[in-house]
């Protein structure tokens, strides 16, 4: 699979989700997760987007350490992706992004003046998909696996074909792709 088609399946399963954990580093260099609600998923640029408050943890460890991960779990599906993440402070990217259920946390809404965004660029991914077709496949394979006897397969196109895959935006220099 060709590497723009890996990171638009990811993308396909992850815009099911409705929420995700933000993991980051705190300061004492452990791992921080914390449930958050998607603000947008950047499908164009590979970017998950979250809103909080600039006072949160998550800004403070995102500035100390851009390095992050977000995972999405749900019945038949999961994603998981590393990567960069920035803190955005723009009053107009916050309008676009802003969703009525926001003002659960924030009840002055986007005008509020202590709203910051979260963006995380995907530079390594993963996901397993077994909802729709792929869990009825995923079954019958198994049923015939277990009466035959063999044993699963691991190559590339099985994963596939499980409705799995990962896929990374690195290039071999080491930076990301543009």
């Amino acid at each position: 699979m060709e590497k723009n088609a890996e990171i638009a399946r990811l993308l396909d399963v992850a815009r099911d989700f409705r929420f995700a954990m933000l993991t980051t580093i705190a300061e004492d260099q452990h791992l921080h997760a914390r449930p958050m609600t998607i603000a947008e998923l950047d499908e164009e640029d590979g970017a998950i987007w979250f809103l909080t408050a600039k006072d949160h943890a998550s800004v403070t460890e995102v500035q100390r350490d851009p390095r992050a991960l977000v995972t999405m779990q749900g019945d038949d599906s999961y994603v998981q992706w590393s990567g960069h993440a920035t803190i955005i402070e723009d009053p107009m990217r916050i309008h676009e992004v802003w969703k009525p259920s926001f003002s659960l946390w924030f009840p002055k809404g986007p005008e509020e003046g202590r709203l910051a965004l979260i963006r995380v660029d995907i530079e390594v991914g993963e996901y397993w998909d077994q909802s729709g077709v792929m869990k009825l496949r995923t079954m019958l394979r198994r049923a015939k696996d277990a009466i035959t006897g063999r044993e699963r397969e691991t190559d590339e196109t099985a994963r596939d074909e499980r409705g799995h895959g990962r896929v990374s935006t690195h290039q071999p220099n080491g930076r990301g792709a543009s």
